[in-house]
């Protein structure tokens, strides 16, 4: 058995968390005659007819153990770049296991995703693509996207646009979600959505009574109409979406079963949309990442 293959038939026994304390009992773990202390490969299984185990055979497995564990030792303290190696790859696989885990969570709760009755939409309502967006109103990003998002639906017609009031930034941002969800009942809902997001600083309660006045909204009825328990429901099935579908901050976009997190630019929402409407499989998040960082220099 040469070297690579004696380190990966060790490595291969290990998963998670499990790696770095099996790597490093490897490297520390001793006993005390110095030698490392780590378990053999699994041996196949037994055979027929194999002879019972003699008295001594539990000394040879030590032996075997001891002399498994200083081979693997020396060749990682020869080629220490095989951790980092090995480390990258389980990094990897639990990248695109969660990635997959993810998309099964967008395609099981696509209904309440895309079609929430209490979810404003804009946009083209018969759009062949849909957008939906997490924000908050507080957040300085979904701030800087907004006018991005106002453009694309200005010009791309087949576009379905779900908000999501997704407040996580404070008691203003939930009061400010709730005003505007209140703000549907007197179809103001967009024009409000875009005073709120449009004010460069972080809203007060006083800024958020201004705004909906700005829009022409009658301020003591959407007052009221905000006490309504179905407004506070509607923003709770929210959040409890963003936990299934693993979304950390705001603003997140989601574009067919990918998912966005963070301000992008136009051309990687437009690249996003194209691969939507020709059924192509969605696309890595990181490689979306890697584009808009491009772009920004």
């Amino acid at each position: 058995m040469n070297n690579k293959v004696l380190v990966a038939a060790f490595i291969a026994g290990l998963a998670g968390g499990v790696l770095a304390a099996g790597l490093l009992s490897v490297l520390v773990n001793r006993n005390g005659a110095g030698n490392a202390v780590v378990p053999p490969p699994a041996e196949s299984a037994a055979i027929a007819g194999k002879p019972a185990q003699t008295p001594d055979s539990g000394a040879r497995s030590d032996d075997s153990a001891k002399a498994f564990g200083e081979k693997v030792r020396a060749y990682l303290l020869r080629s220490p770049e095989v951790l980092a190696e090995a480390i990258g790859v389980l990094q990897t696989r639990q990248y695109q296991a969660g990635l997959e885990q993810q998309r099964k969570m967008i395609r099981e709760n696509a209904s309440v995703l895309r079609h929430d009755a209490d979810s404003a939409v804009g946009g083209n309502p018969d759009g062949d693509v849909t957008v939906v967006e997490f924000f908050d109103y507080n957040c300085p990003y979904c701030k800087r996207i907004h006018p991005v998002l106002k453009q694309l639906l200005a010009e791309d017609k087949g576009v379905r646009f779900v908000y999501k009031d997704f407040p996580v930034l404070g008691p203003n941002s939930v009061l400010a979600a709730r005003a505007a969800l209140a703000a549907r009942r007197q179809k103001k809902y967009e024009a409000f959505h875009d005073a709120l997001l449009e004010r460069p600083a972080k809203l007060t309660e006083e800024a958020i009574w201004q705004a909906a006045s700005k829009v022409g909204l009658d301020v003591v009825r959407l007052q009221n109409d905000m006490r309504d328990p179905a407004i506070s429901q509607a923003i709770d099935r929210n959040i409890s979406l963003g936990q299934v579908l693993r979304i950390t901050g705001t603003p997140t976009i989601v574009i067919g079963e990918t998912l966005i997190p963070g301000a992008v630019d136009r051309p990687v929402l437009d690249l996003v949309i194209q691969h939507t409407r020709a059924g192509d499989p969605p696309l890595d998040p990181r490689n979306l990442g890697r584009l808009n960082q491009t772009r920004e220099r």
